[in-house]
């Protein structure tokens, strides 16, 4: 009978060895999961951020998560569950829109990066179509090196990338393919 106990206890023991040298905690580990520095300093829910200048709307930001991160070098918001932004001349007319199902704004760089079925369309009523797209307001344009679809009044152009003013009134698709209607 003692044997057996000691058996057990030798068991136990060994147990109890073996859980405490696996149950190691990485600090590291420990810090990336309570590091409140990765978290939104900022979180709204059905966001609507309106844009004026001298009493006259620009833009409308419509999204059902706003999160904004000031502590990182490069202070960003985040746009988790999509965006929709339009944009409006004087006379409150949509000049251009877009939708995307995540957008990102670097607030020093002024770059907007949008992914996942990102669709702009332009005043004219032309209408891009791709998975990311890279607006620059300081070089005032938007550009993506990805398949793009752009849908105008005379077609249907497919390509790989975009390069366009930022309110796509002039754009031109790289390695264009599909069928594209040319005036005699």
């Amino acid at each position: 009978m003692i044997l057996l106990q000691n058996i057990i206890l030798n068991i136990i023991a060994a147990a109890a060895a073996i859980m405490f040298f696996s149950c190691r905690n990485d600090l590291r580990d420990i810090q990336s999961l309570t590091n409140v520095s990765d978290l939104p300093v900022i979180q709204v829910h059905n966001a609507e951020i309106v844009n004026s200048d001298s009493g006259y709307i620009k833009m409308v930001l419509k999204a059902p998560l706003l999160n904004r991160y000031e502590h990182k070098e490069d202070p960003y918001l985040e746009f988790p569950e999509g965006v929709e932004i339009k944009f409006y001349s004087h006379d409150y007319v949509v000049t251009s829109a877009l939708t995307a199902n995540y957008s990102k704004f670097d607030e020093k760089k002024k770059i907007w990066e949008s992914k996942g079925n990102v669709v702009a369309v332009n005043m004219k009523n032309e209408k891009l179509e791709t998975e990311y797209l890279i607006w620059d307001q300081n070089l005032k344009q938007i550009y993506t090196d990805h398949f793009v679809k752009m849908t105008y009044a005379d077609g249907i152009i497919y390509g790989d990338g975009l390069r366009a003013n930022e309110d796509m009134t002039r754009w031109t698709v790289l390695n264009p393919r599909g069928i594209i209607s040319i005036d005699e």
